[in-house]
C-alpha cells in the first residue's frame, strides 16, 4: 500500500517518457535541414534539442513537479458519499423505510503528509540537477564532435598539401634523374613516396567521413554533404580556464545528495505510515414507520445526526517490508552521493589541469606554424634547384609536417579538455546546495 503512494508517479513517468521520445523523433524527422554553415552554438543548440537523454530528463522533471503538486494538497484521499435506503414493505404491514446519507473523509496522522510533501520535493530538485547535467552532457558531446570534426577536416588539408608536395617532388626527381642530379634509386624512393601520400589521403578523408557521423550522432540529424563548418573550437582565455576549474555546485553532485536526501525522506515517510490513517464520518438518517391500528393508521417518523470515528489498530501490519527497502535504498543512495563528493573535485582538478596544459602546448605551436608553412616551401624549392638531397628533403618535410599535425592533435586535446571539464563543471540551475 505505501509502495504505490510513494512510487505512483512511476506509471505516469514511463508514458511521459515514451510521449517524449515519440516527439523527439516527430521533430528530427520533420525539422527542416541545417543550413550551409554550422557554428559551434549551432551544434550545441541542436544537440540539447534532439537529445534523448535531455528530453526523458525534462519528463522526469515534469513528473516529479506533478508528485510535488498532489503531495501538497491538504488531503491526500477523496472523500466518500454512502446513500441507503431500505424498507419492509413487500414483508410486513408495518412499512418501515430507512434513508441514510454519510460523508467520509480519511486523515493522514504522525505528519505523512509533510513528509510526503519533503520527499517530493527532494525528487523534483534532484530531477532539475540531473536535467542540467543532462544538457552539459549534450552540449559537451556536440563540442567534442565539432571539434573532431574541425580537426578532421584540416588533417585532410594537411594531407592533401603533402601529397602535392610529394607529387611535386617526384616529379622534380624525374627531371634531375635526366639531368643525371639524382639516382634512379631515390626518383623511385621518392615515386613511392608520392603514391603513400595518396593513400594517406584517402586514410585521412574516411577519418573526416567518421567525424561528420559522429557529429550526426551528437546532434541526432542528417548533416549536408556541402555542409561546412563556421571555423574551429575558440580557445577559452586562462582566466575562463581557471574559473571552470573552480569547485562550486556541482550539478551531478547536487543530483547524488538529493537523491540520497529524498531516500531519507521516503524512510521516514515509510516509519511514519505505520500509524494508519484515521477516517471521521459524518452522516444523517431518516427512520419511518406506517402501522394500522383500530384508530386508524399511525405515522412515526425519525430523524437522526451521527458523527463516526475510525481508526485501524497496527497490530499485525507495521510496514516492516517497506522501511527495509526504503533504509536499504537510503543507505545505497548516501554512499554514492559520499563517493560523488570525494570524486568529483578530483576529477575537476585533472580535468582543468588536462585543459590547461592542452592550451599551453597549442599556443606555443601556434606561434611558430607560419614558419613552418613557409619553411615547406623553401624546402621543396630547394630540392627542385638540386641544392638538397633526398634525404634532408624528407627529413625536413617530414619534420614540418609533423609540427602541423601535433599542433592539430594539441587542439583537439584542447577541445575535448574543455568540453569535458565544462560537462563536469555543470551547475544546478535552482535551489541552493542540499544541507
Amino acid at each position: 500500500m505505501q509502495e504505490g503512494r510513494v512510487f505512483g508517479a512511476e506509471r505516469a513517468k514511463g508514458r511521459a517518457v515514451m510521449a517524449a521520445r515519440l516527439a523527439l523523433l516527430f521533430l528530427a524527422l520533420t525539422k527542416p535541414a541545417l543550413a550551409a554553415s554550422l557554428s559551434i552554438e549551432d551544434a550545441k543548440r541542436a544537440a540539447v534539442a534532439r537529445s534523448i537523454a535531455v528530453a526523458e530528463a525534462e519528463s522526469e522533471l515534469r513528473a516529479a513537479e506533478g508528485a510535488l503538486a498532489q503531495a501538497a494538497l491538504l488531503l491526500r484521499e477523496n472523500p466518500e458519499v454512502e446513500i441507503g435506503y431500505s424498507s419492509d414493505a413487500f414483508f410486513a404491514r408495518e412499512r418501515e423505510a430507512d434513508f441514510e446519507l454519510s460523508l467520509s473523509q480519511s486523515f493522514e496522522m504522525a505528519g505523512q503528509r509533510g513528509a510526503r510533501r519533503e520527499a517530493a520535493r527532494l525528487r523534483k530538485e534532484a530531477a532539475a540537477a540531473r536535467l542540467t547535467q543532462a544538457r552539459a552532457d549534450a552540449e559537451a558531446a556536440s563540442v567534442s564532435a565539432y571539434g573532431r570534426l574541425s580537426v578532421a577536416e584540416r588533417r585532410l588539408g594537411i594531407a592533401r598539401d603533402a601529397e602535392k608536395l610529394a607529387v611535386a617532388a617526384a616529379e622534380a626527381a624525374e627531371k634531375r634523374l635526366e639531368r643525371g642530379d639524382v639516382s634512379e634509386v631515390d626518383a623511385s624512393l621518392l615515386a613511392a613516396d608520392a603514391a603513400q601520400m595518396q593513400a594517406q589521403v584517402q586514410a585521412f578523408a574516411s577519418e573526416r567521413e567518421e567525424a561528420r557521423e559522429a557529429l550526426a550522432s551528437a546532434m541526432g540529424t542528417h548533416l549536408p554533404e556541402d555542409l561546412e563548418l563556421s571555423g574551429p573550437v575558440p580557445a577559452p582565455e586562462s582566466s575562463e580556464l581557471a574559473a571552470l576549474g573552480e569547485v562550486g555546485s556541482l550539478a551531478q553532485v547536487r543530483a547524488r545528495q538529493l537523491e540520497a536526501l529524498g531516500h531519507k525522506a521516503e524512510l521516514d515517510l515509510a516509519k511514519r505510515s505505520v500509524v494508519p490513517d484515521v477516517t471521521v464520518s459524518v452522516g444523517y438518517g431518516e427512520e419511518r414507520a406506517s402501522l394500522d391500528s383500530p384508530v386508524g393508521r399511525l405515522e412515526d417518523q425519525d430523524r437522526l445526526l451521527g458523527m463516526r470515528l475510525t481508526i485501524p489498530l497496527p497490530l499485525w501490519n507495521r510496514n516492516k517490508e517497506e522501511i527495509a527497502r526504503a533504509s536499504a535504498a537510503s543507505a545505497a543512495a548516501e554512499r554514492k552521493a559520499e563517493a560523488a563528493r570525494e570524486l568529483a573535485p578530483v576529477r575537476l582538478s585533472a580535468a582543468a589541469k588536462r585543459a590547461q596544459l592542452a592550451l599551453e602546448a597549442e599556443r606555443r605551436l601556434s606561434k611558430v606554424l607560419p614558419r613552418i608553412n613557409r619553411s615547406l616551401e623553401t624546402v621543396q624549392q630547394a630540392f627542385e634547384r638540386g641544392q638538397l638531397s633526398l634525404a634532408e628533403l624528407l627529413l625536413k618535410r617530414d619534420a614540418l609536417l609533423k609540427a602541423r599535425f601535433t599542433a592539430l592533435s594539441a587542439e583537439l586535446e584542447r577541445v575535448l579538455a574543455v568540453a569535458e571539464l565544462s560537462r563536469l563543471r555543470a551547475r544546478a540551475e535552482a535551489g541552493e546546495n542540499p544541507r
